[in-house]
């Protein structure tokens, strides 16, 4: 059973050191990084387009077909 970390999933909104350290040692271990938003970015279309757009990301990262 492997209990280790697949991905770090990065709120782009969120300010502070100790979420970039979070972030930084996820990319220098190899740990792909997925940036989400917790509000719809400008120039999204729609909510189901951002939301669909960040569970794509995810399951790249992850290595799922989407």
């Amino acid at each position: 059973d492997d209990k280790g970390v697949d991905v770090l999933i990065y709120n782009v909104q969120t300010e502070g050191s100790v979420p970039q350290q979070i972030r930084t040692a996820a990319e220098q271990a190899g740990i792909p990084v997925v940036d989400v938003t917790e509000t719809v970015p400008p120039g999204i279309s729609s909510f189901e387009t951002w939301q669909v757009d960040q569970l794509n990301a995810l399951a790249e990262a992850l290595g799922v077909g989407s």
